[in-house]
């Protein structure tokens, strides 16, 4: 493994991802970014990992540098893939169900590849979890972050005191495409305090995991409770308010309250599976109990704008929908495939069919895929409209025919309002 901090192909697919990234995500919203260290400053970077692969995707199109991160060794199975995840910067972790010989010896040779990137200015990303996991949960950390770090500061000085930054990365909906993504840069900080102290390894290492663990909780929504089903319907009552510090504070203080009872997280915990059921989520129910849909002029004009989109590039999402289907086997990887085959072939379409147009009609080729393009581009926003809309008429038929469940649900949505209007 090389020990340079750029990548050619890394800097050579940056574009392009982010620009499919920004297209498949609705909103895309980044604080705090200015805070991550500039030019040659080496830093780790600590994140939540919900969202499998697309989580280091994220990081990677939202840091201001090139990202390195230490990923799961499967993803290097077969000697293609293992040439190109290493060039784009990825460095292979070994786990007891890898199933390899001197799995110790391989992972410090990755820790010291980390190492050297580092100190030569890198910017390595970790997750401290483990695993990944689409619940709003910091699980348990594991050591090996901790022992990262004391070998890179026991190796080179200048590597004692490092920046660390905690990223928090919040998907509105972790499974589909054209929902909402905040990613959420801490200030930097160290803890070359606690872990080159006089104290035992084993309380260097547990004082070090709580402060990282702290600084990372604050830049994330953690609902850290067991009353995680009451607290996505919190969630969704302030998923549209513009402050994300406010509407942290507002879930923090109802995830720490004791108002919430163990009934109600029940029958919330039943409300949330029977909307998961019906391809709903406690958003839909909000939208219907505020009367918040467009109104027929609107989706009128939505259907007019969109419908050369749909007709255009509807057969090659439902191959990516359909390809997705087949290849993935765990959901947590659904919205990575969706972008990745959507990354593939949305432009090939484009191609084809500019292609089409230019031996059937004489169009120019070039002007054909840029209209082709746009056409996709330009009808997104009104292609959400009527998503909504029809969204909105489910929620409506639920409601209607589970009308003992959406009154039990009307009734905690209004007590949690009121909390949140009180803090």
């Amino acid at each position: 493994m090389k020990t340079s901090t750029r990548s050619w192909l890394y800097a050579l697919m940056f574009p392009s991802v982010y620009a499919a990234a920004r297209l498949f995500f609705r909103r895309f919203k980044v604080i705090g970014a200015e805070n991550f260290p500039k030019g040659k400053n080496p830093a780790i970077v600590v994140s939540n990992h919900q969202n499998a692969l697309m989580d280091p995707l994220i990081c990677c199109l939202t840091a201001p540098k090139q990202m390195h991160f230490l990923t799961r060794a499967d993803v290097f199975k077969t000697p293609v893939s293992r040439k190109c995840v290493l060039e784009l910067n990825m460095m292979p972790v070994y786990r007891t169900h890898d199933k390899v010989d001197d799995m110790s010896g391989l992972n410090k040779m990755t820790f010291d590849v980390a190492i050297e990137r580092l100190h030569n200015g890198a910017a390595v990303g970790i997750y401290p979890e483990g695993n990944h996991g689409n619940k709003k949960i910091l699980r348990p950390f594991k050591k090996g972050l901790a022992r990262l770090l004391e070998s890179a500061g026991q190796k080179y000085a200048d590597l004692k005191s490092i920046e660390i930054v905690a990223v928090g990365i919040d998907y509105s909906n972790y499974n589909n495409a054209r929902t909402d993504t905040t990613v959420v840069f801490s200030q930097p900080f160290r803890v070359d305090d606690i872990l080159f102290s006089d104290m035992e390894a084993p309380v260097r290492y547990r004082l070090v995991m709580e402060r990282i663990r702290q600084k990372l909780s604050e830049v994330m929504i953690d609902h850290a409770s067991d009353q995680y089903y009451t607290l996505r319907l919190a969630e969704a009552l302030v998923a549209n308010h513009a402050d994300w510090k406010w509407k942290k504070r507002v879930l923090d203080t109802i995830r720490d309250s004791e108002k919430i009872t163990e009934r109600q997280e029940q029958e919330m915990k039943a409300i949330d599976h029977l909307l998961g059921e019906n391809g709903l989520e406690q958003i839909d129910w909000v939208r219907l109990s505020r009367h918040d849909r467009p109104n027929v002029l609107v989706t009128i004009i939505a259907v007019l704008i969109a419908l050369p989109s749909v007709i255009i590039y509807g057969l090659p999402w439902q191959m990516i929908l359909g390809l997705t289907k087949k290849v993935v086997k765990d959901p947590h990887f659904n919205s990575t495939f969706k972008l990745v085959f959507s990354w593939i072939l949305f432009p090939l379409w484009a191609i084809l069919v500019g292609l089409l147009l230019h031996t059937t009609a004489g169009y120019n080729f070039f002007m054909s895929v840029a209209a082709v393009t746009l056409c996709g581009v330009v009808s997104l926003p009104f292609l959400d409209i009527i998503a909504l809309r029809k969204r909105y008429h489910r929620a409506k038929k639920l409601a209607h025919t589970s009308s003992e469940n959406y009154a039990i649900w009307k009734g905690h949505a209004e007590q949690m309002e009121n909390i949140i209007k009180a803090i």
